[in-house]
């Protein structure tokens, strides 16, 4: 028996009516929370730190599970595989959604197909710095630095990959020179050596840069974002130093792929109410951070603006990992 166009209508309203009602309880358990880095970072403390304002929200825990690895990616995997019913999300970042997918050989998933972006959270801003003995105190006169020297010039990163590593590779490949890659386990100890004199230059996010700063050893010649940093008010950005280049690590909540729309628009919206509050500006502020507000659209089309202009650093950099 075929039904007619008109009674098909009421049919759909019904079914529609029946899957909002379904979701209208949600959350009604705790929700976890997966963390790609390890506890104590400053993708943990800001990961924490939502989850405490979400947690007065929802009226729900916030249970917040580590899951170190690949980049991110064991991370990103795990919560891929999930149920796509809201109770396992993913606090990412640069690294896993944006880097990892496009520095591996063999990524293990696809960040613009195998999840559903739900809310950009913040973005964090990096300080280029030079030791405070080099003679240089302008980008352009560092640069000129390295190309009359017949020493070559070396700079630091808290790992292969990172942005630290990506973004002094962009930034050389525009100046037009050479320069020797570090890397090191984690952004003290390239400070350290820095401070020491051992490497030539670094990124570093903020506020470790601001504190390393304060010890009168460095020197900042840029900030990567696209204005000036509010803790750097003195400090140009790298466009104003004559690149054409910005960099920001950032952090958004990511879900299975096949989650319902509905409870995708419900976090979106508690989620940005989360970055209103003030408590939750201070634990922002502390980690050199900046509130990041988005649809889960806007987020989608941000990751992908992202994953595009990181491929392309990558391939030009020759970089991969097996």
């Amino acid at each position: 028996m075929r039904l007619s166009r008109l009674a098909l209508y009421p049919l759909l309203a019904a079914m529609l009516a029946c899957g909002s009602a379904a979701y209208a309880g949600y959350p009604d358990k705790p929700i976890t929370l997966v963390v790609p880095f390890p506890p104590g970072g400053g993708t943990d403390i800001v990961a924490r730190a939502l989850g405490v304002e979400l947690q007065k929200q929802l009226g729900q825990s916030i249970v917040i599970e580590n899951k170190p690895g690949a980049g991110g990616m064991l991370a990103g995997q795990y919560v891929k595989n999930a149920s796509p019913n809201g109770y396992t999300l993913m606090f990412g970042a640069i690294a896993p959604l944006a880097i990892a997918p496009n520095l591996y050989r063999k990524p293990l998933y696809d960040p613009l197909k195998d999840f559903a972006p739900v809310a950009s959270v913040a973005y964090v801003t990096s300080v280029l710095m030079i030791n405070s003995n080099t003679p240089a105190h302008t980008l352009k006169e560092f640069f000129d630095l390295a190309r009359s020297s017949k020493a070559p010039f070396t700079y630091g990163s808290f790992g292969n990959g990172s942005t630290a590593h990506l973004g002094a590779v962009e930034l050389a490949r525009q100046a037009g020179i050479q320069m020797t890659h570090i890397p090191y386990k984690g952004a003290a100890p390239a400070s350290l050596a820095l401070q020491s004199g051992q490497i030539n230059m670094m990124f570093a996010n903020m506020p470790s840069a601001v504190r390393d700063l304060q010890t009168g050893r460095l020197r900042a010649l840029a900030v990567s974002s696209a204005q000036r940093s509010k803790l750097l008010p003195e400090v140009p950005t790298l466009r104003e130093s004559g690149f054409d280049f910005e960099m920001l690590a950032w952090y958004g909540i990511i879900a299975p792929a096949a989650v319902p729309p509905e409870i995708v628009a419900r976090l979106n919206k508690e989620i940005n109410a989360a970055l209103k509050s003030p408590a939750f500006s201070k634990q922002l502020e502390a980690q050199g951070a900046e509130p990041f507000p988005n649809t889960p659209d806007g987020f989608r089309d941000y990751m992908r603006s992202e994953n595009k202009r990181w491929r392309e650093v990558i391939q030009r950099a020759g970089a991969q990992v097996d």
